[in-house]
């Protein structure tokens, strides 16, 4: 599959029992110039229903080889998961992937492909596509509204349609964390962190602009 679906030389692109401190894990994607690993790929037998304990053998694999992509698969399903190497080191599924279900007709189903291609790795495909889940995600999009900007814009389009109904921007931004969004992406970790994310852009921003007025 990585040679016939995804396009990878297997001779000089993957190999085979990767040796990691004593241990070896199915397949690598190696660079072709100095062979060193840029995915690694736990494989277990197609059936086999993909668990927690998987995950964390693939991720271990990865964070004990210094490798930032890990594939989890069983055949026909592929998960693709992040390594964050923070404290603690964290793994972040940005794809799964069922191989049955992929439409070729789908223009869709062949760009959740590419990242996977050798020119896929080799433009950092994988890094755009984090990046992407890690805004596009309902965490993300609740910060965003409870933002000081968008809280301010809900405010005015409320006095347009009731130009006597006032509110603060405190007592909306309860409103919202409080009875429109859901509690778990308000106050779970995921929440926070993307709060700051959200904060630290819209820090920037301002910057810029006032960079550029001046």
């Amino acid at each position: 599959m990585l040679a016939e679906l995804f396009g990878h030389d297997k001779y000089s692109q993957v190999t085979s029992e990767y040796a990691i401190r004593g241990r070896y894990v199915d397949l690598a994607i190696t660079d072709e110039e100095d062979n060193k690993p840029l995915v690694l790929i736990e494989v277990k037998s197609i059936g086999t229903e993909l668990n927690d304990k998987h995950v964390r053998q693939a991720v271990d694999y990865a964070a004990n080889e210094g490798v930032e992509w890990v594939i989890l698969t069983n055949g026909h399903i592929w998960r693709i998961y992040k390594i964050v190497f923070s404290q603690p080191i964290k793994h972040v599924l940005i794809d799964e992937i069922n191989i049955l279900e992929l439409n070729q007709r789908s223009e869709r189903d062949i760009e959740r492909l590419y990242p996977l291609t050798p020119e896929g790795i080799k433009k950092n495909a994988l890094e755009a596509q984090y990046r992407r889940k890690s805004v596009i995600n309902r965490f993300s999009i609740a910060a965003v509204i409870r933002s000081e900007p968008i809280v301010n814009a809900i405010r005015r389009e409320l006095r347009r349609i009731e130009p006597q109904a006032k509110v603060s921007s405190e007592e909306l931004l309860a409103i919202i964390r409080d009875g429109v969004l859901k509690r778990e992406v308000v106050e779970e970790d995921r929440a926070k962190e993307a709060e700051q994310v959200v904060r630290k852009a819209q820090k920037r921003s301002l910057r810029k602009k006032k960079t550029n007025d001046a």
